[in-house]
C-alpha cells in the first residue's frame, strides 16, 4: 500500500465532510427518495405518492422528488390491506405522518389499516379528501390541521357517521392550528 501525501488525505476528508453537509442541507437525493416512495406523474406534471416503501415509523412525505412537486397521496399509498406492499409490518407500525404543504389531494383508503397511526398532519393547501382515507384504523388518531381547512370540514362531515370526533385546542406555536382527534366507534363499524 502506498501513502501519497498527508494533505491529500486531509483534503479528501474535507471534501467528504462537505458532501455530507450538502446532503443534510439539501435533503435526500431524488434517487434515494425513489427507493422509499413509488410515484406516478399526474396530468399537470406533479407527482402522486402511490406507495411508501420505507422503514421509518415517523414519516415525513417529501415536498418534491427531483424537480417534480408531490401534490397527492394516492389510493392505498400507506394501506396495510394490500398484497402489493412488501413492508406491511412497517406500515402497520407507523405512528406519525406529516404531509408537506404541497399536498392538495388525499385519495380514498390512503391510510387504511395503519393501526398504530396516532398523528397525521394535514396542510391547509389540501383541498380534496376523497372517500374515507382512514378506514380500518382502530386506534386513537389525532389530525392536526388549520382551522377552516378541508381536513376540518372532513371531520365535521364525518362526525357521527363512522367516527366519534372531539375537537380541542392545545397550545401550539402556530395559533392557526387546531387539533382534531377522533376515535372509532366501539362497535368497529368503519367504511
Amino acid at each position: 500500500m502506498e501513502y501519497r501525501d498527508k494533505n491529500f488525505s486531509r483534503e479528501a476528508l474535507e471534501r467528504e465532510e462537505q458532501k455530507t453537509k450538502d446532503k443534510v442541507k439539501d435533503g435526500p437525493s431524488a434517487a434515494e427518495l425513489k427507493k422509499i416512495w413509488s410515484t406516478k406523474k399526474r396530468e399537470d406534471g406533479t407527482l402522486i405518492i402511490t406507495s411508501y416503501k420505507g422503514t421509518d415509523l415517523q414519516v415525513t412525505v417529501p415536498k418534491q422528488i427531483g424537480k417534480s412537486p408531490v401534490t397527492a397521496i394516492g389510493w392505498s399509498a400507506f394501506t396495510t390491506n394490500s398484497s402489493h406492499a412488501n413492508n406491511l409490518q412497517v406500515r402497520s407500525a407507523i405512528t406519525e405522518i406529516t404531509l408537506p404543504d404541497s399536498i392538495t389531494l388525499i385519495e380514498d383508503n390512503a391510510f387504511s389499516g395503519c393501526s398504530a397511526l396516532t398523528s397525521l398532519h394535514i396542510p391547509a393547501k389540501t383541498v380534496e379528501i376523497q372517500g374515507n382515507p382512514f378506514s380500518n384504523i382502530y386506534s386513537h388518531l389525532t389530525i392536526c390541521a388549520p382551522k377552516g381547512s378541508t381536513a376540518e370540514q372532513f371531520v365535521e362531515e364525518w362526525q357521527g357517521r363512522y367516527y366519534k370526533f372531539e375537537k380541542y385546542g392545545w397550545p401550539h406555536k402556530d395559533k392557526s392550528v387546531e387539533w382534531i382527534a377522533f376515535e372509532p366507534e366501539e362497535d368497529g363499524a368503519q367504511g
